[in-house]
């Protein structure tokens, strides 16, 4: 499925997404320690790595062209887990991650935000444990006229948030002080 636009997440996310995997720089550039957030994992969005593994969509040309059957459709169920604040990532692990204010383990309600496109979506989060829980994959469309083009498309970013902040695409880094794990990938498609 094409997107209209692409998604555009704020810098600590990028690095919150990239941190665990760097483990060191060359001797001449000092590391910047960027805010890194505790690690959020989606446990069954596994059939699009599945899907990648063995190579994307086989047989069917440039992807910009095709439509692909979706992986998850709105409504799904969506099980989360996720890491306390406090884990060292990044390089030389000179970066400790750092979450809302808001303890999970508090009586304050927790949402998804679904981050696609231009949009932020967000769904409630039902916790089942400790750091463990799941939400519904939203409904809705990019624009009126295309009912066949959801706002969960494509590849779009999640992350568990303690507010449902109204934001745009142009300030989703004022939802930093509100997120308690993540973001993760989710792919849709």
């Amino acid at each position: 499925m094409p997107v209209y636009f692409e998604t555009g997440i704020p810098q600590a996310w990028a690095w919150t997404l990239l941190a665990p995997y760097i483990v060191s720089c060359p001797a001449e550039n000092e590391p910047i320690t960027w805010q890194s957030f505790p690690a959020l994992t989606v446990f069954n969005n596994s059939a699009i790595n599945e899907t990648f593994q063995s190579g994307p969509y086989p047989n069917e040309g440039p992807a910009i062209t095709q439509t692909r059957t979706p992986v998850s459709v709105a409504g799904d169920t969506v099980y989360l887990s996720w890491e306390n604040p406090g884990s060292i990532v990044g390089p030389y692990n000179a970066t400790t991650t750092v979450g809302s204010h808001v303890s999970t383990n508090s009586s304050a309600p927790l949402y998804v935000a679904w981050v696609s496109q231009l949009n932020t979506t967000y769904t409630q989060l039902t916790t089942t444990g400790s750091n463990a829980g799941y939400t519904i994959q939203p409904n809705g469309t990019v624009f009126e006229q295309t009912p066949l083009d959801p706002i969960v498309n494509g590849s779009s970013f999640v992350a568990i948030v303690s507010e449902m902040l109204p934001v745009t695409s142009y300030n989703l880094s004022l939802i930093n002080d509100y997120v308690v794990a993540g973001p993760a990938v989710f792919s849709a498609a």
